[in-house]
């Protein structure tokens, strides 16, 4: 069987799950139980997360990534823990929590994980030493949120972080989290299913168009979701990129950046995959399973697996080929 590394795994700390079940709270999560007895952590009043399987412990996991045929899974924390809607020192304390406890399911198993951090991205002179820390810790980069409260990447307060994260070689994994677009789609679970793609779109077009990926051309940059709306919208962008050019701060057309950064598969069709693959290279595609939530497929090697339109060569590159080369695993 082929290899599959999965980019796009969440991860729910122990150092919160325990304190949780003991009926504490940590920096804002809680457990509640539900009249149907399913127990659901909120965060913030927020809920977080419902699947049972972020109870795993870390060797259980591995059974289950076995089960569904996984061999590596990059962790990242789930978007609700980034914890930039509360105070800057409250939130580099839970980011070192979160940061160490990924850091010893690694260790724990270093042949399965590799992981993800998470910084107090709503102070950048505090979130700046803790990326240093997680590379030097063993960490693979950090996950952020596609806008930190609103503000936008192309913000000059971030700048320093795309710097540094290049000197790094620190991978930069952009999730979408409750967004801008979020209080406009109360219904129909819309705010994930449209904000998301949505959400992921403005994070990679800020990247583009304040060239953030002109200045910083090694940096590693990983979207979430197949880049949301990003690759079937590059043409629009493309056009105003054209017709405005006084508005305009990057040498060459959007579309020539694409290639800059890599997406995983969650597109959740085949014509979509295949669409996203021919915009931006199969080398250029990750594996993403969204585990534990319903919002991925349940089996990524099997799901993309099945696709005719995808050649074998294609496969290899997506399933491990990619991060391989990428990531030195």
């Amino acid at each position: 069987m082929p290899r599959i590394i999965d980019v796009h795994a969440h991860y729910a700390p122990w150092v919160m799950l325990n304190r949780i079940r003991n009926g504490e709270s940590w920096f804002g999560a809680e457990m509640f139980v539900e009249a149907d007895g399913r127990q659901t952590v909120r965060i913030r009043g927020r809920e977080g997360m419902t699947d049972p399987r972020f109870g795993l412990t870390p060797s259980e996991r591995v059974a289950d990534m076995d089960r569904i045929g996984t061999d590596v899974q990059v962790l990242s924390p789930m978007p609700v823990l980034f914890n930039y809607d509360i105070g800057a020192d409250e939130a580099l304390q839970s980011s070192r929590q979160l940061n160490d406890d990924i850091r010893e399911t690694v260790e724990a198993f270093p042949d399965r994980f590799r992981g993800l951090g998470s910084l107090p991205m709503q102070d950048v002179t505090l979130a700046m030493p803790e990326l240093s820390r997680c590379m030097e810790i063993g960490l693979t980069g950090v996950s952020v949120a596609t806008n930190v409260n609103g503000a936008q990447w192309d913000e000059p307060q971030f700048a320093p972080l795309f710097a540094e994260a290049e000197r790094l070689g620190a991978v930069l994994f952009f999730h979408a989290n409750r967004g801008a677009v979020d209080p406009h789609l109360p219904r129909y679970h819309l705010g994930n299913t449209i904000g998301h793609p949505v959400e992921d779109h403005m994070a990679g077009a800020a990247l583009i168009m304040s060239g953030i990926l002109e200045r910083h051309p090694k940096l590693k940059v990983v979207i979430a979701h197949g880049g949301g709306n990003l690759c079937f919208g590059i043409a629009r962008m493309d056009n105003g990129w054209a017709i405005t050019p006084r508005k305009q701060v990057i040498p060459k057309p959007p579309s020539a950046y694409l290639r800059n950064m890599y997406y995983d598969t969650i597109t959740w069709g085949e014509p979509q995959l295949r669409f996203l693959i021919d915009q931006v290279g199969a080398d250029r595609v990750v594996i993403g399973s969204d585990y534990p939530t319903a919002m991925g497929p349940e089996s990524p090697r099997d799901w993309v697996g099945a696709m005719d339109s995808i050649s074998d060569d294609e496969r290899e590159l997506i399933y491990h080929g990619n991060l391989e080369r990428w990531l030195g695993l």
